[in-house]
């Protein structure tokens, strides 16, 4: 199981989008280490979360994977961003992804 933390600001995303993005991120996860996702969403009060001095609108998603190379990783990345930013229409710039790796 590839475990991971996709921290959201409060009211910015649905569960239905929610939903649709643990289903891709964890088909992206399998596709790439063979393994789904078990991902812990977690809402950022409004107003509890800063970007440059303001409330922020940007999403983060965490995952512990594998040791990769970097080709790997910035493929991975690239994957999770992209679907992150079809499925809620966000931009590009509003979205941090982690690959953490664990041993």
């Amino acid at each position: 199981m590839i475990n991971g933390i996709c921290l959201i600001q409060e009211g910015q995303i649905s569960e239905d989008v929610q939903s649709v993005l643990t289903e891709g991120i964890s088909a992206i996860t399998h596709t790439q280490f063979g393994d789904t996702a078990d991902l812990t969403w977690i809402n950022i009060a409004d107003g509890d979360g800063w970007t440059s001095g303001k409330p922020s609108s940007t999403s983060v998603v965490m995952l512990l994977t594998p040791p990769i190379d970097q080709d790997h990783r910035e493929k991975v990345m690239t994957l999770l961003c992209d679907h992150w930013t079809i499925s809620t229409g966000c931009d590009v710039n509003k979205i941090l992804v982690s690959l953490i790796p664990i041993t």
